[in-house]
């Protein structure tokens, strides 16, 4: 357990955040941290039998972008969010970037900052977890880009392909709140159709009615119970 302590407080050394304080809680290594601009928040990891990359993947990539979204304020008043999303990563590296960089337009930016100032007020989603401001800027951007909805075949296939479009794991929640932010309805082909039979029996139901006789007693209700 003390070698998860030691993890977890090397992991928020290495983001450059406030460690407040560390403890165990419910068999999980935890770190109360404080970022530079003054946004504390609590991170874990587990402590079970064995090691746990993923888990670690995880919550170092939660890491990585709590300390991004909450860098310092300074900085992030002299440099656009889209730029200073980006720049901050790409100069520690010293090298070229695997993601696709977004365009920087004046209009962008400023939808960029109001979607970062609107997800500091409201409640913490799983857009806010998953995604910084300019992350889910650019999911929903290719959200609203045609033939992206009618390319999957439900919202866990899309949310795989937008994982591997931001570089990073994806949620289907954080699918569902790119697709209300950007009014995009779930296409029909997401929805199961109905059984063969029901459809058949309200089919049949219809066309009786067009000819003028009203269904029987018996198959009203056994459409009744074939639809319910």
């Amino acid at each position: 357990m003390q070698n998860r302590i030691r993890d977890i407080v090397n992991m928020v050394k290495a983001f450059e955040l406030e460690l407040i304080q560390h403890y165990m809680k419910n068999g999980r290594a935890c770190a109360d941290v404080r970022a530079p601009n003054g946004v504390e928040s609590t991170f874990s990891l587990s402590t079970g039998g064995g090691s746990d990359p993923r888990g670690d993947q995880i919550a170092q990539q939660k890491m990585r972008r709590f300390a991004r979204a909450n860098a310092a304020q300074e900085s992030a008043a002299a440099t656009p969010p889209a730029i200073a999303a980006h720049a901050a990563p790409i100069a520690s590296r010293n090298q070229t970037p695997k993601r696709t960089i977004l365009k920087t337009t004046t209009k962008t930016a400023e939808a960029i900052s109001r979607i970062g100032a609107e997800l500091a007020k409201a409640p913490v989603t799983m857009a806010a977890q998953d995604l910084t401001p300019t992350e889910f800027y650019r999911l929903c951007e290719w959200t609203k880009q045609q033939g992206t909805m009618a390319a999957h075949p439900n919202r866990e296939a899309i949310a795989l392909a937008a994982t591997s479009m931001i570089g990073h794991t994806v949620s289907e929640d954080t699918i569902r709140e790119a697709m209300e932010a950007t009014e995009m309805k779930e296409p029909d082909h997401w929805t199961p159709p109905e059984e063969p039979n029901v459809i058949l029996a309200r089919e049949l139901s219809a066309l009786m009615k067009q000819l003028g006789n009203e269904p029987s007693p018996q198959f009203s209700r056994l459409l009744a119970n074939i639809a319910a």
